[in-house]
């Protein structure tokens, strides 16, 4: 019998335990050695435990993050304040009530109020670049529910207010016994008892001091918006059409389109529209949006700068024609001079002045006008100075000699050298140039007394009475100085007044060159005085003396 089986009819002696005891130890001292052989040569690689890379966080450049949502701008605008947000951002901001600046506290211009920003064209263009160099996709814009969200979520929660305690209840008196009424008929119901039962709201008539709701005041179709931004071209066409006529002789229809931020913004993007007709009437009802002087400030801090400039770069020739009028009306109000210089502008209209051939001459004039108040800004003077504006005024000047509407040219180019000659380095420029001689040319060929005539003097005024050298009265021709003579003689107002004080100048730097040296006959010897009228007329230093 097998040993190590323990049945129910065998019961093993002592010598048969001691064996089997033996045998078992033998058995578990094998299965260890095999164990411990298997793991020494197993082929299978012990599972190494997965390392997982941490995930690197991107962190933006705090200054490209809106303080209100914490998230990188794609559309920044810069407030009064200095501080620059996201637009939806702050657009929420406003419609929840707030009316100070989030981060600085400082209340927000009526402008900003209504909701007429200034775009941070600076900052965006930094935001792309930086998208570029580190291969991200350009922000996006939060929608109008996103920025109302994040807008929410810094606005303090309403606290409940407690309810003020209640009035010690008055002692409890026992009631009279009131017999019961029985209305037998709608009579009883008397007119006193109507308040109890208000009239529902569509059917309640309007008080005689309040107006009408503003729906029934509104002119302007609410459906333009939609119109302008369509994707059809007649339909956009039509309705460009339609706010043009609309803003051609209705100064509150001008007022209302500029304060209104959907309708503008549509109106901007129709600029920009393939259709030649929607582009030129919508750039055409920008200008008829300037005319008023409430909106050009407003206009501007709205964007339509950058929309006019990509006008005058790409559009058809009507709509560039109008982007001009649009720059020379808005130029016209200081606060904006500076905005128009660096955004761009100067380049393209010195252009338009420099090659506008003869069926661009109301565009040049145009250009012409804009560049005159833009050079009444200093910082746009040294612009238009490294732009080389000097020698390209003085040669359209010179050229401007054929045709009836040659002269308006001609005297607009004379006033913006006139500008240009105040600072240190527009005077080095024009004295360097063929300023005085181009002014000479138009004085001798003057057969009137024209804005040329004056404005050409004044710009003689300006060189000569410097004290410069090379100006020196030996340097004009004769015929040039009896020209000047005949408009001292001759001549009205203001172009009378200039051509004297120019002969006086002249005459008091021939008597100090003859101190100088010994006298000796000369055509100078020769020049008439000064009319006796005007002996004491002051030299006139400033060009703003002629109106278009």
């Amino acid at each position: 019998p097998n040993p190590y089986i323990r049945g129910p009819e065998v019961v093993p002696s002592a010598r048969g335990r001691t064996h089997r005891t033996r045998s078992l130890s033998v058995c578990v001292a094998m299965r260890k050695f095999l164990n411990f052989h298997h793991r020494q040569h197993s082929t299978t690689p012990a599972p190494v435990p997965e390392v997982v890379p941490t995930p690197t966080v991107f962190s933006w450049p705090p200054e490209f993050l809106c303080p209100l949502s914490s998230q990188p701008m794609s559309d920044p605008i810069i407030l009064s304040s200095g501080q620059s947000y996201e637009r939806n951002c702050i657009l929420a901001w406003i419609q929840s009530g707030q009316t100070a600046c989030y981060l600085t506290e400082q209340p927000l211009s009526p402008a900003e109020l209504s909701c007429s920003f200034v775009p941070n064209v600076s900052l965006r263009s930094a935001i792309h670049r930086f998208c570029q160099s580190s291969r991200l996709e350009p922000p996006s814009a939060p929608s109008d529910d996103e920025a109302r969200l994040f807008v929410a979520n810094l606005l303090p929660e309403p606290q409940p207010q407690p309810l003020p305690p209640a009035p010690a209840a008055p002692p409890v008196r026992a009631a009279p016994v009131i017999q019961p009424r029985i209305y037998h008929s709608a009579t009883n119901f008397n007119s006193g008892n109507s308040a109890v039962f208000p009239l529902p709201l569509s059917s309640r008539p309007f008080p005689r001091d309040e107006p009408p709701p503003e729906e029934t005041q509104d002119v302007i179709p609410c459906s333009l918006a939609q119109k302008l931004r369509s994707y059809d071209n007649d339909e956009q066409a039509a309705a460009a059409r339609e706010i043009r006529q609309l803003t051609r002789s209705d100064p509150a229809s001008r007022l209302t389109i500029a304060s209104d931020g959907a309708l503008l913004s549509a109106l901007l993007q129709a600029t920009a529209s393939p259709d030649s007709r929607a582009q030129s009437d919508s750039v055409a009802t920008v200008v008829n949006l300037s005319l008023e002087r409430e909106s050009k400030v407003l206009l501007v801090r709205a964007g339509v700068l950058q929309f006019l400039i990509d006008a005058l770069r790409s559009g058809c020739s009507e709509a560039r024609g109008h982007a001009v009028a649009a720059l020379f009306s808005l130029a016209v109000e200081e606060e904006n001079r500076i905005v128009i210089g660096v955004i761009g502008a100067i380049p393209l209209l010195l252009r338009l002045v420099g090659t506008s051939g003869a069926g661009d001459r109301a565009t040049a004039e145009d250009a012409a006008m804009a560049l005159y108040y833009l050079s009444l800004e200093r910082g746009n003077k040294a612009k238009m100075i490294r732009e080389g504006a000097v020698p390209m005024l003085v040669r359209r000047a010179r050229a401007s000699t054929e045709g009836e509407d040659a002269g308006s040219i001609q005297a607009r180019c004379f006033m913006i050298l006139c500008n240009l000659t105040v600072g240190e380095e527009g005077r080095r420029s024009l004295l360097g140039s063929d300023a005085l001689a181009a002014a000479s040319e138009a004085i001798e060929m003057s057969t009137g007394a024209g804005p040329v005539e004056e404005q050409a003097l004044a710009l003689m005024l300006l060189l000569v009475g410097r004290g410069n050298g090379r100006y020196a009265p030996t340097g004009l021709p004769q015929p040039v100085i009896r020209e000047v003579t005949r408009l001292a003689q001759q001549g009205k107002g203001r172009i009378r007044e200039k051509a004297t004080a120019l002969l006086m100048l002249l005459k008091e730097a021939q008597a100090a060159e003859l101190r100088s040296r010994p006298p000796r006959g000369g055509e100078w010897d020769m020049m008439p005085p000064p009319p006796p009228a005007m002996q004491d007329a002051h030299s006139i230093t400033g060009p703003k003396t002629a109106g278009f």
